[in-house]
């Protein structure tokens, strides 16, 4: 496989074209040529595809994505060209499963396949969502870690550092990437899993400088975690990521590359949205060198990945990576529903049932779009991870038929769905227990989606 010095060289010496030319006249036609070349078809009444053709269609369209767009870096206005010889090469050469954490905590993050129920997934919770001071968020860590499905945790971070605005590429800014990763380490310490990984890098980082500053031995993250570095939307890397990148394979860390394609974009339908996706898996082992990836795609209209389309584009995407790649990954839903809302946990569930027995790890799903200060609580991401930790044990065909019943309940209402409420609301910000009120709600819920027939371990 090609090396990330030969990268750097093809970001400053590839051809060079306008961002206006390689989004409308080189990926969007192409795009629209491979659903025509494989046939590729979505259906929007059977979620869950169970067609391993269709599949694997949607890989071999990625692989000529790759090969023949190649990836955009903005910055230098050239295109990282890769052949279909490199690109194959990195497909055979996937980096394989992976080790995460340390003593008690450490664990081996698997790869899996379709209807695969002897491979557990693994369970990643938690996200970067933005909390007012470190308090809150030192309690939202603190119950993460006592959910004992968990193999790993996304870290949260905090508006404010005594009481001062946090804004990118600040002193400040870097104070408080440091600080989040003590305030993460310090909580997961006191809950008793201090080995327990952190996946997702440093969440406030908004530039390299930060990343590198908040890993440094001593002060942030270990070489037992792994850091989540983005692509940018559509096939396009800048100096910032592969900065990031450069620093990392340098000191030994387990680089996760991020990408989602967005639905309604310049992927097109869901049958873009699903190639696409799939090529970002590619460009993530070839381009960043990653250890395991996190996929999120998402509809562009309305921010979220719990829409039939994205949903279906999620399904064939896991089942291509995982049939025809070496590769781990989880995939990450936002949810329009917020805490203590019924869309939250139909929409989670969906999205979930959707990607696990399809092939995929999977991450506890996103309240709110992740966008609201405040908004994730530890209580519905323990109803995440208690399903995710059940839904391998559901067929394709089993999950599609739970999916079919799921998804007319949500989905008139998600352009109005609630965002919920926040932590404050629903748990004692002192004790960092839930309020009754939420306790009562979540039994409810969780006895409605059993009912169902999600097969709950209880």
């Amino acid at each position: 496989m090609i090396d990330f010095v030969e990268i750097c060289r093809r970001v400053a010496t590839g051809r060079l074209v306008s961002e206006e030319k390689f989004d409308r006249v080189l990926f969007y036609p192409k795009v629209k040529e491979l659903i025509q070349r494989y046939g590729i078809k979505a259906d929007l009444e059977n979620l869950v595809n169970q067609d391993d053709g269709i599949a694997d269609a949607v890989f071999h369209a990625a692989v000529d994505l790759v090969s023949e767009v190649g990836v955009y870096c903005p910055d230098s206005q050239r295109i990282i060209e890769l052949s279909r010889d490199e690109v194959l090469e990195a497909v055979r050469e996937a980096p394989g499963p992976c080790w995460f954490g340390e003593d008690k905590d450490r664990k081996l993050y698997p790869v899996r396949k379709p209807d695969s129920p002897d491979i557990p997934p693994w369970c990643h919770i938690g996200g970067g969502v933005i909390y007012e001071n470190e308090d809150i968020a030192f309690k939202v860590v603190e119950g993460i870690a006592r959910i004992s499905e968990a193999d790993s945790i996304s870290m949260p971070t905090f508006r404010r550092l005594r009481d001062m605005p946090i804004s990118t590429g600040s002193p400040a800014g870097l104070l408080t990437c440091i600080r989040s990763v003590e305030v993460a380490r310090s909580a997961l310490r006191q809950s008793g899993r201090s080995g327990m990984p952190i996946l997702n890098g440093i969440p406030g980082a908004g530039s390299a400088v930060e990343t590198i500053a908040a890993s440094c031995p001593g002060l942030g993250l270990r070489p037992s975690d792994g850091w989540i570095i983005g692509f940018l939307s559509e096939m396009k890397v800048s100096f910032d990521a592969l900065n990031k990148c450069a620093f990392l394979l340098n000191t030994g860390g387990r680089i996760g590359p991020e990408g989602g394609s967005i639905l309604g974009g310049y992927c097109g339908g869901p049958e873009g949205t699903a190639i696409t996706n799939c090529a970002y898996f590619i460009v993530g082992i070839l381009v960043m060198k990653g250890r395991f990836q996190i996929s999120f795609p998402t509809d562009i209209n309305l921010g979220c990945s719990t829409t039939r389309g994205v949903l279906w584009g999620v399904g064939v995407t896991s089942q291509a990576m995982s049939r025809n790649i070496n590769y781990p990954f989880h995939m990450l839903g936002y949810c329009m529903g917020g805490p203590m809302t019924k869309s939250y946990f139909y929409e989670d569930t969906a999205y979930l049932l959707v990607a696990i027995p399809s092939g995929a790890s999977a991450q506890s799903c996103a309240p709110a779009k992740a966008v609201v200060d405040n908004h994730m609580t530890p209580l519905e991401l323990k109803y995440s991870a208690e399903v995710i930790r059940c839904a391998h044990k559901l067929s394709r065909e089993e999950a599609n038929e739970i999916v079919k019943r799921l998804v007319p309940k949500y989905e008139d209402n998600l352009s109005s769905a609630s965002s919920g409420k926040s932590y404050q609301e629903c748990f004692d910000v002192k004790t960092g227990y839930p309020k009754k009120e939420y306790v009562d709600f979540y039994s409810e819920i969780k006895k409605e989606m059993a009912n169902m027939g999600v097969p709950f371990d209880y």
